[in-house]
């Protein structure tokens, strides 16, 4: 009997990545660096069925997921869903790929959280299914 992966970025698996998130040490120490809670919103361009969506990354005493705008986030960051998917493709295939981001904040604040994420990212990723994957 084959378990069904969560979809990327599917409400399945922002909670399982938040619940890995939430006690870790590393990611609350890293989040403990910060000068105040910080949030960074994604606006990701003709996402599933040409609609645009919205992820936003909390950084407060922990790093959490959202599926939804934050008006006053500290970092916009617009990119589109193909190159998301691309991105995520190569780094599931060891291969480089970065997409192409435009990016609204403070560069040092930017990466600054960027840096965050990477703590996050060894305790969260998860096996999940890309749009265009097999079932």
């Amino acid at each position: 009997m084959s378990t069904l992966l969560p979809e990327y970025m599917s409400r399945e698996h922002v909670d399982a990545m938040n619940e890995l998130l939430l006690d870790d040490a590393a990611v609350r120490a890293a989040c403990a660096q910060l000068d105040r809670p910080r949030a960074m919103t994604f606006h990701v361009l003709d996402g599933p069925g040409g609609e645009d969506i919205f992820w936003t990354m909390l950084f407060d005493t922990t790093l959490q997921f959202l599926l939804h705008e934050q008006p006053e986030a500290d970092i916009l960051v617009t990119v589109s869903w193909d190159d998301m998917l691309d991105a995520t493709r190569a780094a599931r295939a060891g291969a480089p790929g970065a997409p192409r981001l435009d990016v609204r904040g403070s560069a040092a604040l930017f990466t600054q959280l960027l840096a965050i994420m990477e703590v996050g990212r060894a305790v969260a990723t998860l096996d999940i299914r890309l749009p265009g994957d097999p079932a």
